[in-house]
């Protein structure tokens, strides 16, 4: 997966399955959503697996939006 729309729709996704929502904006905060420290470990994992990025614990719990997490995978697949 390399395009940004491809990473951005597997962020969204992976989100929107661990938190059982229906609609997600980019500016949304995980933990204001109700997510919390193992939810976040199963983004990170799932997001490993379809992106093959690995994201730190620190940088998600940094940057908790759809969107600072789809420049951080974009920023390292590049």
């Amino acid at each position: 997966m390399t395009g940004s729309d491809d990473v951005r729709r597997a962020v969204h996704d992976v989100w929107r399955e661990i938190l059982g929502l229906d609609e997600l904006e980019d500016d949304d905060n995980f933990f204001f959503l109700g997510g919390h420290s193992l939810m976040a470990i199963e983004v990170i994992a799932a997001l490993d697996e379809r992106v093959d990025v690995s994201v730190p614990l620190t940088t998600f719990f940094d940057e908790p939006t759809p969107a600072a997490l789809t420049s951080y995978i974009e920023s390292q697949l590049g």
